[in-house]
C-alpha cells in the first residue's frame, strides 16, 4: 500500500495521464514482447546476468551463492530454466486471477447482498495485472534498475546485507507502477516505479535492525513494502515508551546488536524481541 500511495502521488504531480503505458506502439517484428510470460522471462533472465557480473566482480562464486555449485548444471542452463520457471509462474497466476474473478467474486456478492450490504471483496494486487501488461513490465524492469543501483550506492550502510528485492519490484511494485500510469500515463508509471525502487530498499535496509532476530530472512526477500514500513514505526514506538514514558532506566534498547531488549535484573535475558 504505501509504494502504491507513493507512485499515485508522484504520479498525479509530475505525470500525464493521457499518454498510457498500454498505448505504446509496439513494431509488429517484437509483437511477441506483449505477451508478459515472454516478456517476463527475458527480464529475468537480464537481471540473472547482470547479477552473475555483479557476484563475479565481487569476488564470489555464482553457482555458490545460487545453490548449483558442485552439480551437473551450468550457468547458462540455470539462468534459462529460472527465467522459464518465473514465465510460467506469472502465466498460471495470471489465468488464476482470471478465474478468481469469474468465480469467486459473483459469489462473494450473493454473500454481500445478505449478510454484509454493500460489502467490497478485498482482493490480492494480482488482480490489476491483466489490465496494464505494460505498465507492470515497465515498473518492474524501472525498480529493479533503481533498486540496484541504490544497493551499490549504499553498500555497508545497513546492518545487513540487501539483496535484491525481485519480489517485491514484481508484485508491490507493479503494482504501484499501474496506479502510476494510471494518474500520470507513462511518465507517472516510470517516476512512481523508480521512487518505488529506492524506498524499497532503504526500508529492508533500516528494517533490519528490528528483524534481525526474528524474520529477517524472510523481509531481505519479501520485504520492502508494508511489512517494512510498520515494523520500523512499531519498533520505535515500543522504545520510545519503554525509555521515556514509562521511565525504566534498568531497561536497555540495543538496537545495532540485534534489536533485543535486555534487563540487568534478568540476567540480559531478552524480555522483547520486535
Amino acid at each position: 500500500t504505501c509504494l502504491s500511495l507513493l507512485s499515485a502521488g508522484l504520479a498525479t504531480l509530475f505525470g500525464n495521464k493521457e499518454h498510457s503505458t498500454e498505448d505504446l506502439n509496439v513494431p509488429k517484428s517484437l509483437g511477441f514482447l506483449r505477451e508478459i510470460s515472454i516478456t517476463g522471462s527475458i527480464t529475468i533472465a537480464i537481471t540473472y546476468i547482470v547479477l552473475y557480473f555483479i557476484l563475479v566482480a565481487n569476488g564470489k562464486d555464482p553457482g555458490t551463492v545460487w545453490g548449483y555449485a558442485g552439480g551437473t548444471t551450468g550457468i547458462f542452463t540455470y539462468i534459462f530454466t529460472h527465467a522459464i520457471y518465473f514465465g510460467v509462474g506469472i502465466t498460471v497466476m495470471l489465468q488464476g486471477v482470471r478465474m478468481m474473478i469469474a468465480e469467486i467474486v459473483p459469489a462473494f456478492k450473493g454473500i454481500a447482498d445478505k449478510i454484509v450490504p454493500n460489502a467490497i471483496p478485498a482482493l490480492d494486487v494480482p488482480v490489476i495485472f491483466p489490465y496494464a501488461p505494460n505498465a507492470l513490465l515497465i515498473g518492474f524492469i524501472v525498480a529493479m534498475i533503481t533498486s540496484i543501483i541504490t544497493l551499490l550506492l549504499t553498500s555497508g550502510m545497513f546492518p545487513t546485507v540487501v539483496i535484491p528485492l525481485i519480489s517485491t519490484c514484481f508484485f508491490e511494485t507493479g503494482c504501484a507502477a499501474i496506479i502510476g500510469n494510471a494518474k500520470g500515463g507513462v511518465r507517472g508509471c516510470i517516476i512512481g516505479a523508480a521512487a518505488c525502487g529506492i524506498v524499497m530498499v532503504f526500508l529492508v535496509g533500516f528494517g533490519a535492525y528490528f528483524f534481525n532476530n526474528t524474520i529477517q530472512q524472510w523481509m531481505l526477500v519479501y520485504g520492502g513494502q508494508d511489512f517494512s514500513l510498520w515494523g520500523i514505526v512499531e519498533g520505535f514506538i515500543i522504545t520510545f515508551l519503554l525509555l521515556f514514558f514509562f521511565r525504566q532506566p534498568q531497561f536497555k534498547l540495543d538496537i545495532f546488536e540485534g534489536s533485543k531488549l535486555t534487563s540487568p535484573i534478568l540476567n540480559s535475558t531478552p524480555v522483547l524481541s520486535q
